[in-house]
């Protein structure tokens, strides 16, 4: 069971009693990246990124020699004040030692980041120290490690997004060796990838696919019950089960006007489940015509068989 429809605006859907991660991007100087972990009503503060210092300014669109040298820190809001007290920075890496590419992080259920390195091509956690007095989450990045390592194989995945599921596997999107489907337009997203890998809680390889299209947004479905992904031309979204297998692709219907497309970065899609009914909300963004739409998807019927099939002539 399928329904569409539109939103204005991006919405929000969550159990009450989960822990989701909303990320808040700062246009203007000074350039700062925030992380807030939502769990019940509250929510708590974290920060981290690559300026020069941490009430400084990054502006890639400098000239190199005016560019302000990237160092690598952690902020916490011990006081929960909301503003970036010299005390409460923890330096990793100083101004000029910093080496870090990512296109987005998440959080999982124990407050552990997950984000794709593009220099190594490989998975990273950050693992949650603690929380502050104030209930703040405290990271340190002398903490951060490797949990899924460059793919030597021949496939060559490169993860763009990572997150972990409800059962602790991580789910990875990125390109490949393979070669990448669709024409030229595919190309233009450059945040895409059409490789998607499962792994399980150590990091060890469980599997790869190949995708249909170079996909952009990646969300767990809840209950460790696989995956959706977002082709970011048409916006359509493919659904997979937690061995790779593609059992269904949704896409607009006449709710949306049957047209919808462009999803341009790697968390264009969300998904989340219904206490009330047991349905999935899917959620895919439209960059194009600047809204939402919105899915709604019965899976509760879907089951995944394990072992020898015999099928009786």
């Amino acid at each position: 069971m399928m329904i569409a429809g539109v939103l204005s605006l991006a919405a929000f859907a969550a159990d009450p009693d989960a822990t989701r991660i909303l990320f808040r991007y700062a246009l203007e100087k000074p350039a700062l990246t925030s992380a807030g972990i939502f769990d019940g009503d509250r929510l708590v503060r974290a920060l981290w990124a690559m300026e020069e210092r941490p009430a400084g300014v990054y502006d890639d669109r400098l000239p190199g020699p005016e560019r302000q040298p990237l160092g690598q820190w952690t902020w916490t809001d011990a006081n929960d004040d909301g503003k970036v007290d010299e005390g409460e920075v923890v330096w990793f890496k100083k101004p000029g030692e910093g080496r870090h590419a990512i296109f987005g992080m998440n959080v999982d259920s124990e407050g552990a980041i997950l984000c794709c390195d593009h220099h190594t091509q490989s998975i990273w956690q950050l693992p949650m120290s603690g929380l502050s007095a104030e209930g703040n989450p405290v990271y340190d990045w002398r903490l951060a490690r490797i949990v899924v390592p460059r793919d030597a194989s021949a496939v060559q995945l490169f993860p763009l997004m990572a997150m972990r599921a409800d059962d602790g596997t991580i789910y990875a999107f990125g390109r490949s060796a393979w070669p990448r489907p669709g024409g030229e337009t595919a190309g233009y997203a450059w945040m895409g990838g059409w490789a998607l890998g499962r792994f399980d809680r150590s990091g060890a390889r469980l599997w790869r696919a190949l995708l249909p299209q170079v996909c952009v947004g990646m969300d767990a479905i809840p209950g460790g019950r696989g995956v959706m992904l977002g082709y970011f031309e048409k916006a359509h979204i493919y659904h997979y089960t937690p061995d790779g297998l593609l059992i269904g692709r949704m896409e607009p219907g006449d709710a949306a006007g049957k047209v919808t497309g462009w999803m341009d970065n790697t968390s264009a899609t969300a998904v989340s489940r219904d206490p009330r009914d047991g349905f999935l909300d899917v959620f895919g963004e439209d960059s194009w015509l600047n809204r939402v739409v919105w899915y709604r998807v019965d899976d509760r019927d879907v089951r995944t068989i394990v072992g020898t099939i015999e099928l009786a002539r």
